[in-house]
């Protein structure tokens, strides 16, 4: 099925889109919008590197956690791509979005793995990602605004 959204969507891949949007005179947020793909447990990501290209590491133990303003319709997780933990079951933390802005504070301390594995320690961080889900062939979106570690 094509979607209304992205028309070039296929049945097996999500289409994601970035955009600028004006949040408040001339304070811009970004918008992540999705078209989620016709198969089981679609999600799209956007990747925010913390170093180049996001291959050096980043110490961010020095910090307790992240914060971000953030509106939206979406099941969403805010991850942490670290250098020792490799594959799918990355640090994550769940998201509650609703329609209306809200300043989100994610500490370290909510971060956890599926497979366990103890507390994060900071020392190893390669990027943020904020992942979207939903169910096959739906939309979702998300406004992001000041990312930043406190």
């Amino acid at each position: 099925p094509r979607s209304t959204l992205f028309p070039y969507t296929t049945l097996f891949r999500s289409a994601m889109l970035f955009l600028p949007v004006v949040r408040n005179g001339s304070d811009h947020a970004l918008l992540v919008a999705a078209q989620f793909a016709g198969k089981e447990r679609p999600f799209v990501r956007a990747d925010f590197p913390l170093t180049p290209a996001a291959i050096d590491l980043a110490d961010v133990s020095g910090y307790t956690g992240v914060m971000f303003d953030a509106r939206g319709e979406a099941s969403a997780r805010l991850m942490m791509q670290t250098y020792h933990v490799r594959g799918a079951d990355l640090w994550a933390a769940p998201v509650g979005l609703s329609g209306e802005w809200q300043t989100v504070r994610i500490p370290f301390t909510q971060l956890s793995r599926r497979s366990g594995g103890g507390a994060w320690d900071g020392k190893d961080a390669r990027a943020l990602l904020f992942e979207l889900s939903g169910a096959a062939g739906a939309a979702a979106w998300m406004e992001l605004d000041n990312v930043r570690f406190y």
